[in-house]
């Protein structure tokens, strides 16, 4: 285990800032195959996840809000992987008893627990296909003389003039890449949120009836808005081109086309 301080006393242990840990850059939180029953959210820095026998080592860069050493506090299993500190770090550690406690303050780190061994099934899916297909897919070929699709809308960000092209065929996915899954929202926001604000899976655009629509993804955090008005999870509003849609901090502009 890496080196790390924290105050941890009688009943109060329960309290997330007294479960704070601080690691310095270059210390190990865990090591493949050791024994464990706690996960950590990091609070501060960036910690690597590491795996022997590898081409490339280095499975994710995990960041503020991201967690980590979850399979091990549901299933008391070994550790798939090694968490080492990249920058110096300040992590959450939370064991059995704590884990209720956090789901009920936090739901969204129950909602990112699924969705990301939902990803796991899909990827096991995946090679099982794969493997009854003799491990190959044919490959999607365009034509090189069609024109390049026109998107139906664009969401732009004013402040650097980024823009998002939208292909409304299929609902749109808002928020930021996951290192640990590997899964890419459609629209990105990494680039424009330095502050972290807005979830990886944060948001949903989609048509229905010719109408678009968008909704705030389930465990999405620092809200969502539109034209200043607060979203509720899970309720879709109608959007119009012109309409200011945020997403945490990052505030785009939808234009219809």
């Amino acid at each position: 285990m890496g080196i790390g301080t924290r105050t941890t006393t009688g009943s109060s242990d329960r309290d997330p800032a007294r479960r704070m840990v601080e690691y310095p850059s270059g210390a190990y939180v865990f090591r493949e195959g050791d024994l464990g029953t706690e996960m950590y959210v990091i609070h501060a820095g960036e910690v690597e996840i590491l795996r022997r026998g590898q081409e490339n080592a280095r499975l994710a860069v995990l960041e503020k809000g991201d967690f980590f050493g979850e399979i091990a506090l549901l299933d008391h299993t070994p550790r798939s992987a090694s968490a080492r500190v990249r920058s110096d770090a300040t992590l959450l550690r939370v064991d059995g008893a704590m884990f209720a406690d956090l789901i009920r303050a936090q739901p969204e780190i129950a909602v990112g627990i699924m969705r990301r061994l939902c990803q796991r099934l899909q990827e096991q899916e995946t090679r099982l296909e794969l493997g009854a297909t003799g491990g190959s897919r044919a490959p999607i070929r365009s034509r090189p003389d069609m024109p390049d699709p026109v998107p139906d809308a664009v969401l732009v960000h004013r402040g650097s003039g980024t823009a998002f092209p939208l292909f409304l065929d299929r609902p749109v996915l808002v928020g930021r890449g996951d290192p640990v899954t590997g899964a890419q929202p459609t629209v990105d926001l990494t680039s424009l949120d330095g502050e972290r604000s807005s979830s990886r899976q944060h948001g949903r655009l989609f048509r229905d009836d010719d109408k678009l629509y968008v909704m705030e993804e389930l465990g999405a955090t620092n809200g969502t808005y539109l034209n200043d008005t607060r979203l509720r999870t899970g309720n879709p509003a109608e959007v119009r081109s012109g309409d200011r849609i945020r997403f945490g901090l990052v505030t785009l502009e939808l234009e219809l086309r």
